[in-house]
């Protein structure tokens, strides 16, 4: 629970309760504990990757790095080369008490990444559109704009000044600051 304040005071009581009682139960196995924790944390390799999964010109695989706690979604070319960091897990989760990726998807034409972000713990995800390019979200890239996103291999692009439908992944983008026309697609 991250706020125990709001408990009802009745269920806080009876939680710390038991929480306490366990705490004595078990206080003669604390070291066992820490031994144990220990040792399956000295199994667990944590420099680890996925094996590579092979999409046109790239690879695109999840690694981490000792100390690290959080999935690295990375990708290099096919073949061999250098390995491009699409989502730094770890520096996204930096001063927030609680980070979590989810589903992530790379357009068609290796442009774009959407993937999914908890922030809160709740499970309830928020979707980003990230410009592989640049490395910046479709938001902070574009900060003035909003944007829509479509693609797949019927996507069309849909705006508000009327443009033709175009394949693949698009962005369609209307002056934050003006009220929008109804979409065209």
């Amino acid at each position: 629970m991250r706020d125990p304040t709001v408990l009802d005071q009745p269920i806080r009581t009876y939680l710390e309760a038991e929480n306490a009682y366990t705490d004595a139960a078990l206080a003669d196995t604390a070291e066992l504990q820490g031994a144990l924790y220990a040792e399956m944390k000295a199994r667990i390799k944590e420099d680890d990757s996925s094996v590579p999964a092979p999409d046109g010109a790239y690879e695109y695989f999840v690694s981490y790095v000792t100390g690290g706690q959080y999935p690295r979604l990375c990708r290099r070319p096919r073949g061999g080369g250098a390995e491009e960091m699409l989502i730094d897990g770890n520096k996204e989760a930096e001063g927030k008490p609680y980070w979590q990726l989810g589903a992530v998807a790379h357009s068609p034409d290796h442009r774009y990444l959407a993937y999914a972000v908890d922030k809160k713990g709740s499970e309830l995800f928020t979707i980003k559109i990230r410009d592989i390019a640049t490395g910046k979200d479709l938001r902070e890239a574009l900060p003035d704009t909003r944007s829509a996103i479509v693609w797949g291999p019927t996507a069309r692009r849909c705006s508000t000044s009327g443009s033709t439908p175009t394949s693949a992944l698009s962005t369609s983008t209307a002056t934050a600051s003006a009220r929008p026309a109804s979409p065209t697609c």
